[in-house]
């Protein structure tokens, strides 16, 4: 998928997280790149957070961003999902091209 327009759809930050989230986006037949990434937890848990943890980051073609988190949500993925303007290269520092 290298050259496409890629976009962050969900971060899952636990090993049963990332199977739901591929095994959904698999059924589908929806194209998605995953990449292991840093990130620092929200919520509650950024109280007791001294480093950063490892997450699934879930990446699909822009035109499909809306589409595969209906997906996800119908899963119980919600607070997984993210915002459609996060892309692949924004979060490996790429130049757009």
């Amino acid at each position: 998928m290298a050259g496409r327009d890629l976009r962050l759809v969900a971060i899952a930050g636990s090993v049963r997280e990332a199977e739901v989230a591929e095994r959904v986006l698999t059924m589908a037949e929806v194209d998605y790149v995953i990449r292991l990434e840093a990130y620092w937890p929200g919520g509650l848990m950024a109280i007791f957070a001294t480093a950063p943890r490892t997450g699934a980051y879930f990446y699909v073609l822009a035109g499909q961003h809306r589409y595969c988190g209906g997906l996800l949500k119908e899963a119980g993925l919600r607070r997984l999902i993210t915002d459609p303007d996060t892309r692949l290269a924004d979060a490996i520092g790429e130049e757009e091209g």
